[in-house]
């Protein structure tokens, strides 16, 4: 009772995976959950600017959804929205990021006050999310607030990558 389910001993065989570290319920996971890009690859100098966009524009979300049979499910993304006019230096990231996660432009239709269009990068690939935050973990000096944003991100990562897509066994 008043467990959390984040935190929760799951009694699962948890790897880490021989390709990126991340952790998995089993080593045969045939990098299925390894992120589409090295992150290592990243300078740092880019690196840090993204970490400035992100905190700046973006937003590390968790989230719960109901499905058509009833079940909840959760998932995170990672997502920076910048002014449509804007768009070229989201795009110059993307291309850091070996194209990871998906891009789009976002107007508000039925808003009472118009905001400009948005060009809008949303990463939600757990173990794509997992290294990203990592290393902001490991090298960004940020403010409490954001370093536990962060820090819940990796929980939860961690969490998704050890149960997988169908959940946990209670």
């Amino acid at each position: 009772a008043g467990e959390n389910i984040m935190t929760k001993n799951y009694n699962r065989n948890k790897y880490n995976c021989s390709k990126c570290g991340a952790p998995t319920i089993s080593d045969n996971t045939l990098g299925m959950k390894c992120p589409t890009f090295d992150i290592n690859d990243i300078s740092q100098r880019i690196f840090d600017q993204f970490v400035g966009f992100l905190m700046g524009e973006g937003s590390i979300k968790i989230g719960f959804q109901r499905g058509a049979q009833g079940n909840v499910t959760t998932n995170a993304s990672i997502v920076i929205a910048l002014r449509y006019d804007d768009a070229a230096v989201l795009k110059r990231f993307i291309e850091f990021f070996n194209g990871v996660g998906s891009y789009d432009f976002y107007e508000q239709k039925d808003a009472v006050i118009k905001r400009q269009p948005q060009f809008r990068w949303t990463i939600t690939r757990a173990s794509d999310i997992y290294s990203i935050l990592t290393r902001i973990e490991e090298e960004a000096i940020l403010p409490f607030k954001k370093m536990n944003d962060v820090k819940i991100g990796i929980e939860w990562c961690q969490w998704r990558l050890s149960v997988g897509r169908k959940g946990y066994d209670p």
